[in-house]
């Protein structure tokens, strides 16, 4: 496949080769989204060889397999990472779990966040309200940045969003307006998700946004 532009919050990641050897030598977990009814399963890096990654699959595979793009996202180094490449075999072994075989991407992006986060209280009693294809949750706000946000889910309560879904997000913090903003998942961490804003940096809300962060940063 060929490179593909990074995603808000995301930086291209020249040292392929060497990053898969660490995924590989320390038996990294990974999320692998297929296309389809396949939908996202769990795997470990588990070999590298030629122009192949093989995933050993720790949950349920894909149901049916042909080749097809896949999109691969892990934490290396303490930071979130992805790649986009094509799951080239599916194979089966009586003797352990099945494995998926993946092309080396061309590119792996990570996590390179501009801005910092600051972690915020319940106490501060900043209310959330995000949207997304029509449905609206009530997340809790983790913590906030001039870039984005995280948000925890209750369990039960958990949409089922992946890397590339478009997030209105309503925050309120009286005395202040609710202040609406768009933003795109950029990764998923069990019941969180972490949030990447899309707004210009002159426009009122992200004015607003400054000066929410502050009051904010102020309380940390």
């Amino acid at each position: 496949m060929g490179s593909a532009a990074s995603p808000p919050g995301f930086a291209a990641l020249r040292e392929v080769e060497a990053t898969l050897w660490d995924l590989v030598m320390t038996h990294a977990p990974a999320l692998i989204v297929l296309p389809g009814r396949n939908g996202a399963f769990l795997a470990l890096f588990d070999r590298l060889e030629r122009h192949l990654v093989t995933f050993e699959i720790t949950g349920r595979g894909p149901r049916t397999f042909k080749p097809q793009p896949a999109a691969v996202s892990f934490h290396h180094d303490g930071r979130s990472s992805m790649f986009l490449s094509s799951a080239e075999a599916w194979r089966f072994d009586a003797r352990g779990p099945p494995r998926l075989l993946v092309r080396v991407p061309e590119q792996i992006v990570v996590e390179s966040r501009r801005f910092p986060r600051f972690p915020v209280a319940l106490e501060m009693g900043i209310g959330v309200r995000a949207t997304s294809n029509d449905v609206a949750t009530a997340p809790r706000l983790v913590d906030l940045g001039q870039g984005g946000c995280r948000l925890a889910y209750g369990a039960g309560a958990v949409p089922e969003w992946t890397a590339g879904t478009v997030v209105r997000l309503t925050l309120t913090a009286p005395p202040n307006a609710p202040l609406l903003l768009h933003a795109v998942v950029v990764r998923r961490s069990g019941n969180e998700f972490g949030l990447a804003f899309q707004v210009d940096a002159r426009s009122h809300e992200a004015a607003a946004l400054r000066s929410l962060i502050r009051g904010v940063a102020a309380l940390s």
